[in-house]
């Protein structure tokens, strides 16, 4: 319950993992909702790509964990806030020499329109 309207909240489930939503399109570029939860914290942000950024997503990633010491990193959009639109700074790593993989994320939403 909220304690200042006596209203039960509304919660909305994230599913945990990282997710992809493509939201508008043209031929030049794709705008993308990149949703992220541990289950604990979440978070979002909106972000243009070229067409080509998955592939090239898929090109670094391939083949992801090659020993247990592979790391892989990976920026989409832009983290700088003097830009618009958001960004993700994504490090894939392993935590343990079993090669278990762990990603490590960034996200900046665009500061200037709210969430």
């Amino acid at each position: 319950m909220s304690r200042s309207s006596g209203k039960a909240r509304e919660w909305r489930t994230v599913e945990n993992g990282i997710n992809f939503e493509v939201i508008w399109f043209d031929q030049d570029m794709i705008e993308v909702a990149l949703s992220c939860s541990n289950g604990h914290f979440s978070g979002r942000a909106e972000i243009y790509l070229s067409h080509q950024a998955f592939s090239e997503l898929a090109d670094v990633l391939r083949g992801f964990p090659s020993t247990g010491s592979d790391s892989r990193k990976v920026e989409l959009g832009t983290l700088d806030p003097s830009h618009a639109d958001g960004g993700v700074k994504m490090n894939f790593c392993c935590s343990d020499t079993l090669g278990h993989a762990v990603v490590e994320i960034k996200l900046r939403g665009d500061g200037r329109r709210a969430l």
